[in-house]
């Protein structure tokens, strides 16, 4: 039965590899993954003989030192066969690619075979593709656990969307006056975007003049006068070029606009009626 001496791994991916040593025990070999942090995460044996833990220990350390040195960025899974008492077979168990193009290993996978002048040759070779077969898909299977992440990650965000569009839908109402409803939508929003502050500005009459006025907000935001007419001029301006109206002033700022000191980012889109 397998024997798991630390939970190295995670769990799910030990009990695969457990699963694999036991296939492998019916060929009366001992089967061993070192963690890439030291201990010996799974053993299983075959029941022909016993392996020694320090030894299987040794080998899995080396073979993770010698991964460390190649820094191995993709094309065949490196194997190696290292022979004394026994005969041991080991592959490192990689991870996908981290952001400098390196695949860092999880762990090694170690066969021990037992005396290697009682062991085919034939049977040597069989082993050690099996034995690189399950590092492959064990590199698949890790990528295909981080792509169920993404897509985990994405529809929170979309349920998140979902969720603020039906608590807006459902709180417009006719007879809510426009500054409610949106001092809703800006509350909304606060909950699920991570900004500073958000705000909604109209067009107003001001003493005869058509300015725009903060007219709903939430969080820390501070808009005076000057700052309301550079926004509305220059969405103004985006919009008769048929541009994409939105600004951002880490983007636009370098290119056609001057902010002021105390506008770290400002990200601002028109609300457009039917008739402009």
């Amino acid at each position: 039965m397998p024997n798991i001496v630390a939970p190295a791994l995670a769990a799910s991916q030990r009990r695969e590899l457990e699963k694999f040593g036991e296939r492998l025990a019916h060929f009366g070999v001992n089967f061993a993954v070192v963690a890439a942090d030291g201990p010996i995460a799974v053993r299983v044996n075959g029941g022909r003989f016993e392996s020694d833990p320090d030894h299987l220990l040794e080998a899995g350390r080396y073979v993770l030192a010698r991964v460390a040195e190649q820094r191995y960025e993709g094309g065949e899974i490196p194997l190696w066969q290292l022979a004394d008492a026994s005969l041991l077979i080991g592959v490192p168990l990689l991870r996908p690619p981290v952001a400098t193009g390196y695949r860092d290993p999880a762990g090694v996978a170690l066969l021990d075979l037992g005396d290697p002048s009682v062991r085919p040759a034939g049977d040597v070779d069989y082993l050690q593709e099996i034995l690189r077969l399950l590092a492959q898909n064990f590199q698949a299977s890790l990528r295909t656990e981080e792509q169920i992440e993404t897509v985990g990650v994405e529809l929170a965000r979309v349920y998140e969307e979902l969720v603020l569009l039906h608590r807006i839908s459902t709180n417009m109402r006719v007879t809510e006056s426009d500054t409610n409803f949106l001092q809703l939508a800006c509350d909304s929003l606060t909950d699920i975007v991570l900004v500073e502050g958000i705000a909604v500005l109209l067009e107003r009459i001001v003493e005869g003049d058509r300015r725009l006025v903060v007219a709903a907000g939430s969080g820390l935001i501070d808009i005076d006068e000057a700052m309301a007419a550079a926004l509305h001029g220059r969405l103004t301006d985006e919009v008769a070029r048929g541009r994409e109206a939105l600004l951002d002033s880490e983007v636009d700022s370098p290119f056609r606009y001057d902010w002021p000191a105390s506008v770290r980012n400002i990200i601002a889109v028109p609300l457009c009626a039917n008739d402009k």
